[in-house]
């Protein structure tokens, strides 16, 4: 069963389009934790062809080690609940919140200045749509990608 997967696209960024920019793919018949990644788009915000994920709902984090960026995808247990998930067959992250999903890809140094970007890309795929047709139908704005919040937001 495939997992989440990390890759640099170009393009995504209509501010930006030269800018490679760091973008997870999730599949939507995949684990647990990949479907809610996906199910996450049920609560977006409708933007310009994109849905926004507030972080009061989910966030990503990113890490940097060894010229390795992981970025992770974290949901509150009430933000699940409200999609009807079960937070509790999910791995534990903070205090109240899960791991959905986690992907590594080796970071080249002149695409390091990406890894700082305040939101990652999320593009679904699925069988019908294998992640590189899904990467070209949101490049080309026939599907909207999930744009989500990096950082973690303050607890209440």
């Amino acid at each position: 069963m495939p997992m989440a997967e990390l890759r640099w696209i170009t393009g995504g960024d209509a501010e930006r389009p030269d800018v490679p920019e760091l973008t997870l793919l999730v599949d939507a018949d995949g684990s647990l934790g990949d479907r809610a990644v996906v199910r996450l788009g049920d609560l977006g915000h409708e933007g310009d062809d994109v849905l926004y994920v507030i972080a009061t709902d989910a966030w990503t984090e990113r890490d940097l080690s060894d010229g390795v960026v992981t970025v992770s995808v974290h949901a509150w247990d009430e933000t699940l609940a409200r999609l009807d998930l079960p937070a509790d067959e999910l791995p534990a992250s903070i205090d109240g919140a899960r791991l959905l999903a986690s992907a590594p890809l080796p970071a080249e140094p002149d695409q390091l200045a990406a890894i700082n970007d305040e939101a990652t890309l999320v593009i679904p795929f699925d069988s019908e749509s294998p992640a590189d047709e899904s990467i070209r139908q949101v490049l080309a704005h026939e599907e909207w990608p999930l744009i989500i919040s990096n950082g973690r937001p303050p607890q209440e």
